[in-house]
């Protein structure tokens, strides 16, 4: 097996490696009241996924949880 990793192609995310989330945005799906479209924008590209509103409630409460025990640090600004 190549320990080369494949190209990126035009239109898609790698998801094979660590990407960081530059930005993200969360909208209404527009035909499905219970389900968001949770966007994430990455360096190759964004990231789209569409989440029930209970999957959607357990991410927000995990990344809370998971937040608060990492160490403050200082940005720059």
């Amino acid at each position: 097996m190549s320990k080369e990793a494949p190209k990126t192609r035009k239109g898609y995310v790698r998801c094979e490696i660590l990407q960081p989330a530059l930005r993200y945005q969360l909208s209404p799906h527009p035909e499905e009241p219970s389900v968001c479209v949770v966007a994430i924008l990455t360096p190759e590209g964004p990231l789209t996924l569409t989440m029930h509103k209970d999957a959607l409630s357990q991410l927000g409460t995990a990344m809370i949880v998971e937040a608060q025990k990492m160490p403050d640090t200082t940005r720059p600004v």
